[in-house]
């Protein structure tokens, strides 16, 4: 073979060679920036879904301070003062469970034991902000049968914050 024929040959294969590096290259790249893209989006949602928690956390312990702060003015003030944090009581969870189904409902893209754990403490908030406030009514009809059992949940309530607190942080802890 003559010299030119060789010489073309191997131009020949050098540029194959090269086109294929350059698409293989470029078929890596994507790959790479896919994965990139994926592993941001993960992080995004992770971060989303923290975010919920710790709010929805915040304001079940807002909650909790609510009702806390009512039993223990049952046991402590007079009847006319345990009325006044009464309705004070009433117009704190009226902005709150309304903040509390939000927050849950940003929660409800988390993995199924997660929600359903937050469900029972949003269960577990709402039955007991439903009876105390059953109880509360009941100050104008029967406070003494009503007020030392007002007063008898603030264990109770104080309770309901602290299971918040660590339920959220083990789901934290054990979550990505």
């Amino acid at each position: 073979m003559d010299a030119a024929v060789i010489g073309l040959i191997g131009g020949v294969a050098g540029a194959i060679a090269g086109l294929l590096g350059g698409l293989i290259a470029g078929w890596q790249q994507r790959l790479g920036e896919a994965q990139r893209w994926r592993q941001a989006r993960a992080d995004e949602i992770w971060k989303d879904e923290r975010l919920s928690l710790l709010e929805l956390t915040k304001t079940i312990s807002v909650g909790s301070q609510a009702m806390a702060w009512l039993a223990w003015s049952a046991g402590t003030k007079p009847l006319e003062k345990v009325k006044e944090e009464a309705e004070l009581y009433d117009t704190r969870m009226r902005d709150i469970l309304p903040q509390i189904f939000s927050a849950q409902a940003a929660a409800s893209g988390l993995d199924d034991q997660t929600y359903e754990t937050i469900q029972a403490l949003v269960n577990h908030m709402i039955d007991l902000d439903t009876f105390l406030g059953t109880k509360c009514f009941e100050l104008n009809s029967v406070p003494d049968t009503a007020l030392p059992i007002i007063a008898d949940q603030e264990r109770a309530a104080l309770d309901l914050a602290r299971q918040a607190v660590e339920t959220v942080r083990g789901h934290l802890r054990t979550a990505k």
